[in-house]
């Protein structure tokens, strides 16, 4: 059931890109303790009801090589994104190996809510907390692959990006750099050209000059990221994802002029 503000989008929460918000996190942090974890030694530690707090605390301690309090997840100032999504994590690992099944399905449910509800642009899915792109970019993502040969370097190159970029396994920097060697390498093929700035030089008959300085000032761009010049900050999920959508929106232009 969806409560009256929810199916009148009366309130709509949002938790955007390298963010965590206050109500993330409490959400998140509500799933810490009572009913799923507590201490073992009240309870007993072959108890497969409840997650058990001291082990779930050493756990937490190797991780984050410290003892750290869980309140510190509540304060944005104290606790970063990544380490509110890495709390997450290592509790419904350790739920992996306390819990029964019934236990353990009920809190994972609880914490695909958590997100949800609180409008976040990441999603718990199978233990681990991952990026969504919004529809459209998705739409984008798999109608790019379509054009991309199967099997070939371009494609698997594409295909664990995407995938480095969605399950927040791959830096954002490097992600940058490999979408633009499948740019590369696609209009370089479709030319018949052996560079890219010979490949460039071909479609100027397809695209608008501001479409040339575009594509080129995302070249440099790319090339600042690489050479981690003083003048550009270390890029972040959401410019990775933004570079993503600029050439994942090229390469579609260039196919429909292409055609």
């Amino acid at each position: 059931m969806e409560p009256f503000s929810k199916r009148n989008k009366i309130e709509k929460e949002y938790s955007g890109y390298g963010e965590a918000s206050i109500r993330l996190r409490n959400r998140l942090l509500q799933l810490h303790g009572d009913p799923y974890s507590g201490d073992e030694y009240t309870f007993g530690t072959g108890n497969t009801n409840w997650i058990h707090g001291r082990r779930f605390s050493k756990d937490m301690q190797m991780h984050f090589g410290r003892k750290i309090s869980i309140n510190d997840f509540r304060e944005e100032r104290k606790t970063t994104y990544n380490n509110v999504f890495d709390f997450i994590e290592l509790y419904y690992n350790r739920a992996l190996q306390d819990l029964d099944l019934r236990k353990r399905a009920l809190l994972y449910n609880d914490i695909c809510l958590a997100f949800k509800n609180s409008g976040s642009v990441y999603e718990f899915r199978k233990g681990e907390v991952n990026l969504t792109p919004d529809i459209e970019t998705a739409k984008k993502i798999s109608a790019v692959k379509t054009l991309l040969e199967p099997g070939e370097d371009s494609q698997v190159k594409y295909t664990n990006l995407i995938n480095g970029l969605i399950n927040r396994s791959m830096d954002p920097a490097h992600v940058i750099v490999e979408i633009y060697i499948v740019f590369e390498n696609y209009i370089e093929k479709i030319t018949g050209k052996n560079s890219f700035d010979n490949a460039l030089k071909s479609l100027k008959n397809l695209l608008h000059p501001i479409q040339i300085k575009l594509i080129k000032n995302l070249k440099d761009y790319r090339g600042d990221v690489v050479a981690h010049a003083s003048n550009t900050p270390k890029p972040t999920e959401k410019e990775a994802l933004w570079y993503l959508e600029m050439f994942l929106s090229q390469i579609l232009y260039i196919d429909r002029k292409n055609k």
